[in-house]
């Protein structure tokens, strides 16, 4: 699971009453189909068949799957709780007891029974073929409006909002934050550098921070060139390698913009539609890189504060 902002983008003509629901078409085309009984019935409209039944039944036809012989001559799955040993949470092979290899073919007379009872799937009305239906598009499976992001836009007098026009965002405010941020990453960048042991914590935090800003590269010991321009070692442990930490010398202004505490990990523009550096996985974790991380980021205020600043401006909590 992962909780990610997204700041959504609405016309300005829009009642403030009517932005709830506003946002609830928005993000529409992008909803992850079957979780609950709340797919609205529009979401059909998004959704795509994935076909599945000639790989399963090359799966059929060509694959086994293994077995526990016990010495009672019964069958068992590897992960059938009778194997479980006492008080541990593995499976072991009991004395006597032999693993062994069996086709998909012989459990299971017919390619509609293992799909019924091994894969569970049922041939869809429409197709008459075996798959699912899914939103290619998907990004998320449930919303809400501030959420852990509750007072995400600043205001004048100091006033924090969830929803707000973009004219009435105190961007003063957020660029003394956005630099204070920068300046305090870079003094904890440079005391890593120096080897201070102090902060720990935090350090882990800067690693983090400047591994997403491109400033770190890991590498293997066998692998440095000696071209690095400063390479700093991992404390070693017993489940983990050698680690480099290869550093490259960056102009520090030009990283401010990732420090903007305004700039949401994607948006959603009525024309440029979704937009965000890269795919967001499990635990937090997105697909992008330094190259795309830091272009979202360069770009984020451009598209904010470009074309109508009356429009509207929502920061979402989503989930997936």
């Amino acid at each position: 699971m992962s909780h990610f902002t997204v700041v959504v983008r609405l016309p300005s003509e829009i009642a403030r009453s009517a932005l709830d629901e506003a946002v609830a078409q928005a993000l529409l085309p992008f909803k992850e189909s079957g979780f609950g009984d709340d797919d609205p019935e529009e979401l059909q409209q998004y959704m795509e068949f994935e076909e599945t039944e000639d790989t399963q039944r090359t799966k059929y036809e060509t694959e086994s799957v293994e077995h526990v012989r016990m010495p009672d001559g019964r069958l068992l799955l590897p992960w059938d709780d009778e194997l479980s040993s006492p008080g541990a949470d593995i499976r072991s092979v009991p004395s006597g007891a032999t693993k062994i290899e069996i086709p998909y073919k012989q459990l299971f007379p017919t390619f509609e029974k293992f799909m019924e009872e091994w894969c569970e799937e049922k041939r869809d009305p429409v197709h008459n073929r075996y798959g699912y239906w899914h939103n290619p598009r998907a990004k998320w499976d449930w919303y809400q409006i501030g959420g852990r992001w509750d007072g995400f836009f600043p205001m004048p007098a100091g006033q924090k909002a969830n929803f707000c026009r973009i004219k009435d965002i105190d961007l003063v405010s957020a660029n003394k934050r956005m630099k204070d941020s920068a300046t305090k990453f870079w003094a904890a960048w440079d005391r890593l550098l120096a080897g201070d042991k102090k902060e720990e914590d935090f350090i882990d935090g800067c690693r983090m921070r400047a591994v997403q800003l491109g400033l770190v590269e890991c590498k293997d010991k066998a692998e440095l060139t000696g071209n690095e321009w400063r390479t700093k070692s991992w404390e070693k442990n017993a489940d983990r390698f050698d680690v480099y930490r290869c550093i490259d010398g960056a102009a520090r202004d030009a990283y401010e913009v990732c420090f903007d505490p305004i700039a949401s990990y994607s948006y959603l523009d009525p024309t440029a539609g979704w937009v965000a550096p890269g795919e967001m996985g499990w635990f937090g974790v997105s697909s992008d890189d330094p190259d795309s991380f830091l272009k979202y980021k360069r770009t984020y205020r451009d598209w904010l504060t470009s074309g109508n600043r009356d429009d509207w401006v929502v920061v979402v909590d989503c989930h997936i």
